[in-house]
């Protein structure tokens, strides 16, 4: 049997010329847009910025201003140029994005805050038109590229301050590694690069071993920012990446097998004693130990929230309006610490848009899961399955935290993925196209050709094919 390997066809001309300027403008940009600041690891347990880097209670000055004129202006030459993939109105997904685009700019006409909802409203369209451009132009894989490098460069500014202020120090057990904004967000940028090198690592290529070295990286700075949600997204995220490629079987092997696990280990810490017990707990709240039976403050501000979600159920207070300064400060005098926003993005999204605009927003989400999946599996394309990850680690952290409804870097991105998903698919996705794609040659005189995807690749333990 004679088998060979077809190397991965380059990206075109065109998208390797604007990759680069994409990851300069969208780093620079977003980097003042989602106000990062070089002193913040200074600040006593970073209260100062928590207020302030919510662009929903933020009015932001003109560097701010400069920011979002750059990335529209970006996302417009991008639209401006003749693109790869046609934009077409593809199923219920496209409909979805419609309607919850539509819902969230008529909420303006109840808002009770018409002024605060037109101005994030602007913000939603320049973040929407940036993710439409870029959705257009790069593929899945180049979408990949993209997060990580972001990403990367946002993480080596941060351990770079620290350093620089002194502040760098992982041996104290106050420490969180903030770098240049607060440790919830930072952990998200490591949770994309994990998620991005993971990605590139299973499709086998020459670079494997530097994009595992790269994901080790990552995950040592999310461990550092002792951001438990984060890390949880990511613990949840990695499997379901991992499982694409397996049979039925084996994902009910695991389902079963992973609370088996985690019952047994429990029951032995349980049997070993106090000690093990503190030392577990410890291990697990990653350090942090205050107001954990509240989750950290956010059971009794939910609890608030839901009060004032009654009182406007299906429609919300109007995009982004709820978080208005007024209450925002009267909500963090109430609780006795600064909040920006509810700390869970589906309680945010319901004081919004209310729960028509949340539960559309909910099964647009699940929907583009499913149909990253479904391309992933059709395909191979490592972007794919990066846009599954990113969808389903957002969904999970989204419980908990805010960061994926407001119009910062991580949630454009993942607008970038679903927009691709919802209306620039290619028709033709052929093997050569897809880059990731192996054939194996069969002698015989029918030449029957084998194609294995790198989702065979996770199956059969990751293992790359080479030349022979």
């Amino acid at each position: 049997m004679i088998e060979f390997a077809q190397s991965p066809k380059p990206a075109s001309p065109g998208i390797a010329r604007l990759l680069w300027p994409a990851i300069v403008v969208l780093a620079a940009a977003f980097f003042v847009a989602d106000q990062h600041d070089w002193q913040l690891s200074r600040q006593p347990a970073f209260e100062s910025q928590q207020v302030a880097a919510s662009p929903l209670v933020s009015k932001g000055g003109l560097p701010y201003r400069l920011a979002l004129v750059a990335i529209a202006a970006f996302g417009l030459s991008l639209l401006a140029c003749p693109g790869e993939c046609p934009w077409k109105f593809r199923g219920l997904l496209a409909v979805l994005v419609v309607c919850f685009l539509a819902w969230c700019a008529i909420s303006w006409y109840w808002s009770d805050d018409p002024v605060l909802t037109a101005k994030q409203l602007i913000v939603l369209a320049i973040c929407l038109v940036c993710a439409s451009g870029i959705a257009r132009h790069f593929r899945p894989r180049d979408l990949c590229l993209l997060a990580l490098a972001v990403s990367g460069i946002y993480l080596a500014i941060g351990l770079c301050a620290e350093l620089s202020l002194g502040t760098f120090r992982p041996w104290s057990a106050d420490h969180r590694f903030a770098g240049t904004i607060h440790p919830n967000v930072q952990s998200t940028y490591c949770a994309v690069i994990c998620l991005a090198a993971a990605c590139l690592a299973a499709a086998g290529t020459r670079r494997r071993h530097l994009w595992i070295s790269v994901f080790v990286v990552g995950l040592v700075f999310l461990l550092l920012t002792k951001s438990r949600t984060s890390l949880a997204a990511l613990l949840v995220a990695l499997p379901a990446l991992v499982l694409l490629g397996k049979s039925r079987r084996a994902k009910l092997l695991v389902a079963v097998g992973i609370p088996w696990v985690l019952c047994t280990a429990a029951l032995l810490v349980s049997l070993a004693g106090g000690d093990a017990v503190d030392r577990f707990a410890d291990a697990a709240l990653m350090g942090r130990r205050e107001q954990t039976q509240s989750l950290t403050g956010r059971v009794p501000l939910w609890t608030e929230l839901l009060g004032y979600a009654q009182q406007q159920p299906w429609r919300g207070y109007g995009y982004a309006s709820f978080w208005n300064k007024p209450r925002a400060l009267a909500i963090s005098d109430a609780m006795e610490w600064h909040i920006p926003h509810a700390h869970s993005a589906y309680i945010d999204a319901t004081l919004s848009v209310g729960l028509v605009g949340a539960a559309v927003l909910l099964m647009l989400l699940v929907l583009g899961v499913l149909q990253a999946r479904t391309r992933y599996q059709a395909s191979g394309e490592t972007g794919y399955a990066f846009i599954f990850g990113l969808l389903v680690y957002g969904m999970v952290h989204g419980l908990t935290e805010s960061s994926f409804v407001q119009p910062t870097l991580i949630p454009c991105l993942a607008a970038c993925g679903v927009l691709h998903l919802a209306f620039c698919l290619r028709e033709d996705v052929s093997p050569e196209d897809e880059g990731d794609t192996f054939f194996h040659r069969r002698g015989g005189a029918t030449g029957t050709v084998d194609l294995l995807t790198m989702r065979d690749r996770f199956a059969t333990g990751n293992r790359p094919y080479h030349n022979r």
